[in-house]
């Protein structure tokens, strides 16, 4: 936040002292390339100056994390955006930024959403890996189909962070459609499984593992 705030004084003070930044397109073009660069910088951050491989490898907290404080990143820029554009209005006189956001914000906003998207992914897989861990009785087929899932889409070769490639969005609508179908098969299981108990002892045994 501090870093987003020192970053839009410094916007604010290029807009109002020098000739060259003193168009709104100039000045638009400007926070189009600080966003790009944000962007390019938390592609880096997120595949740890690596490439995708290492997503599917990593602990998928940590994918998550980096995941989360991304799009943290992209609220914080933006907010300080509007908190500078409000300040300035309160002082008509000078210099507004009164820029297209759809073009500013446009390219962090995809990124984002695709973010929410992997999150979504990796926290099934951080489930799944959790319900292995409790090694349930009966479990291991519908694990081991969810694992052949996360294969099948790692097979796509997809960058899962270039948001400008819709057939992620495809194949990932795919993916959550029989993810969802397991997330029930897994609940009937569960519902099946505590039905054939007669011990209450083993049924709040095998419900604290669900």
């Amino acid at each position: 936040a501090e870093q987003m705030t020192t970053l839009m004084n410094s916007m604010k003070m290029i807009h109002t002292l020098s000739r060259h930044y003193g168009s709104e397109v100039r000045m638009t073009n400007m926070f189009q390339r600080i966003t790009n660069q944000l962007i390019v910088r938390c592609k880096h951050f997120i595949y740890q100056g690596k490439n995708q491989k290492i997503l599917w490898e990593a602990d998928p907290t940590k994918v998550i994390s980096m995941m989360t404080d991304s799009i943290r990143l992209c609220k914080a820029y933006r907010a300080k955006y509007d908190e500078t554009k409000e300040k300035l209005a309160r002082m008509p006189m000078g210099n507004q930024f009164n820029f297209d956001c759809t073009v500013i914000f446009g390219k962090f906003d995809e990124f984002s959403q695709r973010l929410e998207k992997l999150i979504d992914m990796f926290s099934s897989i951080q489930q799944f890996r959790d319900l292995k861990g409790k090694n349930i009785d009966g479990m291991d087929s519908l694990v081991g189909k969810f694992d052949q899932l996360v294969n099948d889409f790692r097979l796509k070769g997809h960058d899962l962070l270039d948001f400008t490639k819709t057939a992620f969005e495809r194949d990932f609508v795919e993916f959550t459609m029989h993810n969802s179908g397991l997330e029930n098969a897994i609940q009937d299981f569960m519902e099946t499984s505590l039905a054939k108990m007669s011990n209450i002892e083993k049924k709040l045994l095998l419900m604290a593992k669900f």
